[in-house]
């Protein structure tokens, strides 16, 4: 890699490594975990950062979400398999996490159901933090637009869930 390159590397390694493990946390729900996802994908980053250097940050936000959904995904189905071989002392640790690993599963499984633009308000939005000004400055879009996007995401995801899981962020 040429050496103006490795250094923007380098320069922006430490806020994009952050952007990563939060992404990660927010579904996998464990933080060395999520720090394990953040380093593979710093790793990927990496090797591809001649080509992604330009939009690294969305780069590394996307693929931090889809290594954590993979990885979800592949964990809930060895906890299940392991579940009748787990101690007893253990079984209710074991119930809880497979129970939050399929509350995870179901809302992944609905935020895919939305149009694009309201999954993306919501992601950013309740997910990611972002500000409505942050959200429609990151997709190009009046902050009105933002915000009715996401109140139609709210209310199609409460009536699909049967619960209020996005309660609407500060500005």
């Amino acid at each position: 890699m040429k050496p103006a390159l490795e250094a923007s590397y380098e320069a922006t390694f430490a806020d994009l490594h952050r952007r990563a493990q939060r992404a990660a946390h927010v579904i996998v729900g464990d933080r060395d975990l999520a720090c394990d996802v953040a380093q593979e994908v710093m790793f990927r980053a990496y090797r591809r950062w001649p080509r992604i250097h330009s939009y690294s940050a969305p780069w590394v936000t996307r693929v931090a979400t889809n290594e954590a959904l993979s990885h979800l995904r592949s964990s809930g189905r060895r906890s299940i398999r392991e579940q009748a071989n787990a101690p007893a002392e253990s079984l209710d640790a074991t119930i809880s996490a497979v129970a939050q690993a399929a509350l995870r599963a179901d809302l992944t499984d609905e935020l895919a159901r939305l149009p694009r633009r309201q999954r993306e308000v919501l992601v950013l939005r309740h997910l990611y933090g972002f500000s409505a000004d942050e959200t429609a400055r990151a997709m190009g879009v009046s902050v009105g637009s933002v915000k009715s996007h996401s109140d139609r995401a709210r209310t199609t995801m409460r009536s699909r869930l049967g619960g209020d899981y996005f309660v609407e962020a500060t500005t």
